[in-house]
């Protein structure tokens, strides 16, 4: 299996560092700091390892989380055809949206309550119009179906 290696790139607080009790340091602001060439035993000096073929880098909520994935993002052109990438960008916004031109598909997740799903809605229509591949995943089943979500914003749920 390919190695898969997950970047925290919320600005608003990542949850692996949380849900999986790991450090903040190193992570996202000392693996933009380091300038190096984006590589897994690179990438291993500042993250943390999850399974056998996994890998997470932490942020902390805040500025220096922006500008951490600012400066890492022109290096992870081209970088995800040697592993799977996973990057948590948490809300989308204009600070987030070159990265997900980069990614093969960007996965959007909403709950199926009418303003989440405009919500999202809006979200998607941004994301295929920067020319992004996109599906949607729902957090519960109610009150809009899967069926109708996917009729309504126009990407596979």
């Amino acid at each position: 299996p390919r190695a898969v290696v997950g970047f925290e790139a919320d600005v608003s607080g990542g949850s692996w560092a949380f849900t999986y009790g790991l450090s903040h340091d190193p992570g996202l602001l000392s693996l933009a700091a380091s300038r190096d060439e984006l590589r897994w035993d690179h990438i291993a000096q500042h993250g943390h390892r999850l399974g056998e073929h996994g890998l997470v880098v932490c942020s902390a909520p805040g500025r220096d989380t922006a500008t951490a994935v600012a400066v890492l993002e022109p290096r992870l052109h081209g970088f995800s055809s040697e592993l799977d990438v996973v990057l948590d960008v948490g809300r989308l916004h204009d600070g987030v949206m070159s990265l997900c031109r980069i990614a093969d598909l960007v996965v959007v997740a909403a709950r199926p309550s009418t303003a989440d799903v405009a919500s999202l809605r809006r979200e998607c229509d941004a994301l295929v119009h920067l020319g992004c591949r996109v599906n949607a995943v729902l957090v519960g089943d109610q009150p809009h179906s899967r069926a109708e979500v996917a009729e309504f914003v126009g990407v596979p749920v």
